[in-house]
């Protein structure tokens, strides 16, 4: 009796002989990393979040990457590190009056209004922060936007989002800090580099885009 149990734990039946192989059933072209966030996040994030904030074609891959972390709370901030076992000052470094997290360094830290409300056009819009990344995507659409103007909202968010991060790294590790009016100016040059490479009807050079921004979105 106990051989002929242990014959069959040992040799289970052949149901056919195909080799085994790996089945990832949320996507037909086999498993990936999007698919994977598709099926985590269903229902709970917007199409559009996905489509144009995080995983945009047109945007480095590195960047997507990071407005994915970001999204999730899950960026090295201070508060995050803390919660990791480091014991750190928290303070953020961009305005060094509150504490830094995700939320408020990219969002509601003086120094990201700031930003926020220099890259958004000014005719007929009235921005209102957020209270995280999240609820970004839920309100990131606006109506009656040019062709022109359609097109470069999509690279908005990663560009001002990747650009605070890198700007907040250079003031930890490196003590360098640049102004906001420089930050607004870098940042729209990479939004406008994104959008010139990825259409071949956006006309305008990175000087006139720059200089005539408000009037690309009307």
């Amino acid at each position: 009796m106990l051989a002929e149990m242990l014959h069959k734990i040992t040799s289970p039946p052949i149901i056919n002989q195909q080799e085994d192989s790996i089945i990832w059933p949320h996507d037909k072209k086999g498993f990936s990393v999007k698919s994977m966030y598709e099926f985590l996040t269903a229902g709970s994030i917007p199409n559009h979040y996905l489509k144009s904030f995080i995983w945009n074609p047109h945007i480095p891959p590195k960047i997507c990457f990071f407005s994915w972390e970001a999204s999730l709370n899950k960026i090295l901030t201070l508060d995050n590190l803390k919660k990791r076992g480091h014991q750190l000052p928290n303070c953020c470094y961009m305005c060094s009056n509150h504490e830094e997290s995700p939320s408020h360094l990219l969002l509601q830290c003086p120094y990201a209004r700031t930003i926020w409300f220099e890259i958004m056009p000014l005719s007929s819009w009235c921005w209102t922060t957020p209270r995280d990344l999240l609820h970004l995507a839920y309100c990131w659409s606006r109506p009656g936007l040019s062709t022109t103007g359609k097109h470069i909202w999509q690279f908005i968010p990663a560009a001002i989002i990747w650009s605070i991060w890198t700007e907040r790294n250079a003031r930890a590790f490196e003590g360098k800090a640049k102004p906001t009016n420089r930050m607004v100016i870098e940042i729209k040059y990479m939004i406008c580099f994104w959008a010139k490479h990825s259409s071949t009807d956006f006309h305008y050079t990175t000087a006139q885009s720059i200089l005539n921004w408000d009037s690309l979105f009307l």
